[in-house]
Parts: structure tokens; sequence; C-alpha cells
């Protein structure tokens, strides 16, 4: 027989050569993630002007040129910022309005909590909003599909774990550039389970010497010193109710919960109400400006429909209206590191990548408008923010 400790060893060996193979194959001959360029009739889309009138500026001299390839013209995402912001065409948040802080959260693993969390923040920096993406969860898938190896490329000292254990001031040191201008990311690496242990200990200390410990809020705190500099901060929560899931929770001024249909996962989202109701009504008042379930791994069968339609008749409006279907091209994404934003060609029937594309279009703009109604400049249109208590969701949700 073997030692238990040496074959994990031999397996976790292994399994880094297997992601650094895996990285290789999807990744620039530099080990980087390169974001795909967009065409003159996409870009003109996303800047919200013709593509004559483009044309007429730079040949104007007005923009400058946008670069001619085998591909025709092309422009980065920089580049379709820096025209939004000339033509004043750039959406997010007036100064009054308050960052939107998103946390996409259940109790239960796979429920596309990681894959939706990250399309959504893509599709706004693609939007052209300023985006903040932390990864909460010490798995660290989220920071893969970002370009890194988490055990290897990042430190402890680069993840949230330094500022939730207080040994730095503010979460902005740890804060890094993507590869999508626009797109900030705090990352994770397994060493970020350290605060389910850490916090906790510090928090029984504080009970035997009488002092005051607010573990739950310590990311709420951060947050407030960088918010600012963002239109929409998302947070991706571990599958699990410990400290972590509680500060992030805590944070947030929105919340999406992911739920896939079927039992097993209503089941678990159900337990995850229950233990939200429990933690949060031991804490101080907490308000969202809106909570919304997304179904998720929609797979179109008649047992998914029937309680998809279960699930819209007893929680109303908190269901968005848009899902997310599985689909082939979001797996085949996923294989290469990638999502389906940053595909430039898909390997594949076009139709079936378009069609994935106009459901993960679909339900991110149904976010950003849920978004959109929280801040202040819009609130004679869209109505004031929702209270976290419980006659008032049920009357919300009715």
């Amino acid at each position: 027989m073997k030692n238990a400790s040496e074959i994990f060893e031999y397996l976790e060996s292994q399994g880094d050569q297997a992601m650094e193979i895996l990285r290789a194959q999807a990744f620039t001959p530099h080990n980087r993630k390169k974001l795909r360029q967009w065409g003159i009739t996409e870009a003109a889309e996303m800047i919200g002007r013709t593509t004559q009138h483009i044309r007429q500026q730079e040949k104007a001299g007005i923009l400058p040129s946008a670069e001619t390839g085998t591909k025709g013209r092309t422009y980065s995402l920089e580049q379709i910022n820096s025209l939004r912001n000339h033509f004043e065409t750039r959406p997010g948040r007036s100064s009054g309005d308050e960052t939107c802080i998103l946390a996409f959260a259940n109790f239960k693993g796979g429920a596309a909590k990681t894959t939706s969390s990250v399309h959504a923040s893509q599709y706004f920096a693609k939007a052209g909003y300023r985006t903040l993406f932390i990864d909460c969860d010490s798995q660290a898938s989220a920071t893969q599909i970002f370009g890194y190896n988490p055990d290897e490329h990042i430190a402890t000292n680069e993840t949230l774990l330094p500022y939730l254990l207080e040994d730095i001031e503010s979460p902005s040191s740890v804060i890094r550039k993507t590869n999508w201008p626009g797109l900030d990311l705090i990352p994770a690496n397994l060493a970020l389970y350290g605060a389910e242990f850490s916090l906790p200990a510090k928090a029984a200390t504080a009970i035997i010497e009488r002092k005051q410990y607010p573990f739950y809020s310590i990311l709420q705190e951060g947050l407030n010193k960088i918010k600012e500099n963002y239109d929409i901060i998302i947070l991706d929560c571990p599958p699990s109710m410990g400290v972590i899931s509680i500060n992030a929770i805590y944070a947030a001024n929105a919340f999406i919960i992911p739920v896939p249909p079927s039992m097993l996962d209503f089941a678990s989202t159900i337990q995850f109400f229950s233990m939200l109701k429990e933690v949060l009504s031991q804490l101080p008042e907490k308000k969202f400006g809106f909570v919304r379930l997304l179904i998720t791994k929609h797979d179109g069968h008649e047992s998914s429909n029937t309680l998809v339609d279960t699930i819209r008749t007893l929680f109303g409006s908190f269901v968005m209206q848009n899902v997310m279907y599985t689909s082939e091209a979001i797996r085949k994404a996923s294989s290469d590191l990638l999502t389906l934003y940053e595909i430039e060609k898909y390997q594949g029937a076009k139709s079936t990548y378009l069609r994935a594309m106009h459901f993960t279009d679909e339900v991110n703009k149904e976010i950003e408008r849920a978004v959109r109604k929280t801040w202040e400049s819009d609130q004679d249109r869209f109505g004031k923010t929702l209270n976290l208590n419980t006659d008032e969701l049920v009357a919300a949700g009715s």
C-alpha cells in the first residue's frame, strides 16, 4: 500500500502539469490572454454611432484611423472606449449614484455561479462600465478563467486574504488589471480558505476579551474605500455559507442566486434561503437594491420546464425572465479557459455560438437594467430600492 500523502502529492504535481499544458494551448506564446478585436460594424454598434460617421471622422483626422489587417478594419476594446468617451456614449453611474456591488452566490457548487458572474463582468466591461471582479472562492475557478494558475501565479498576499486578516489597510493594493480594458480583478487561490479559520478565531478571542469584532463587515469596509473607482463590483462567492460568503453578501447591495432547474439543486437553494435568513437575522439590518434568482444550466427538457414554471409561480418577479441554457458553445469555450465574449472565431456550427451568445447577452442585459434601476439618477423612472425585509420581499415579488 502507498502512503496517502505521497499519492496526493503525485496527483497534485500531475494536475499542475496538466493545467500548464492546457494554458499553453489556450493562451498566446507569451502565456498571457489576449483579448479579441472587433470589426467596424460591431464596434460602431458598441460605440453607438454609424460606421459611416466613424469613417468620416477618421478621414477628417478628428479620430485616429483604425488598424487594417487581413480581417479589415478592427478596433480593440481600449480604442472603442476611447471613441465612446469622444462621442460621450460610454455608460456608467452618475457621481451621486451608488456603485453596484453584485454578489453571485449559492450554497451548492455546480450552479454555474462562476460562469454567470464572469460572463456578467465581461459583459459590463464590453459595454464600457468600470468593473471590478473579486474572486472570493478559494477554488479560484474565475481566476483561472482570467488567465492565471492560481497557486503558481498568485501569491497569498495578492488575494483578499491579507485584507481580511487586516494585514493591509485597503484592498486596493491587491487589485490587478486584466486583459479586458476597464475590468480589474482581485484574484484568489487556495490560501484564501485560511480566512475561514482565522476570522472565527479572531471573533472568539474578541468575545473572550469583551471586544467588538464585526467580522461580517470587513469586506464591506474595504469596498467602501475603493468603490468610487467603479460602476459595478462583482463578487463570486464560494459554494458555502462560511465567513467569506457572509462578508461578500453583507458587502453587496445586489444579489443574484443561480439555480439549475433540478430537484436537488432547488432543494439546496431552499436550504440556502433558510441559512441566509438565519445569518442575516443575527446581523445589523441589510438592504439590497435587487435580489434575483437566475435559472442556469437549463436543458429545455420537460422536467426542467415544469420545475422552472413552479419556481416562477412561487417566486414571481424575483425570478429573472431570461435564463442561461446549457450550451455546447459554453462547454467548448470553457475547455479552452475562455468565455463566449472572448471567442473570436467559433470552431463549430455558427448557429450554436450565436444562440448561446443571444441567451447570455439577454441575461446580462436584464442584469444591467436591474443595476441601472438602483442608481439614484434613474430613481424617477424606476422607483426605490428594496429593503431586505420579509414582508416587503413577499409584497415586491407578488
